[in-house]
């Protein structure tokens, strides 16, 4: 039984690899989402305020 047992080590290995890909992947994407929507959020009160580019 250690194919077996070494093939499940590996694709457990695997698994594990590609959920912390994932995990970093879709961090970053959120902090990227969140600085747009700040950015966004700022240029609208620059412009509420009247500190708006003319």
């Amino acid at each position: 039984m250690g194919f077996l047992d070494d093939i499940k080590d590996k694709i457990g290995t695997k698994a594990e690899e590609f959920k912390q890909a994932y995990q970093k992947a879709y961090d970053e994407t959120e902090s990227l989402a969140e600085r747009k929507e700040r950015k966004e959020r700022e240029k609208a009160e620059k412009n509420a305020s009247g500190e708006g580019e003319a």
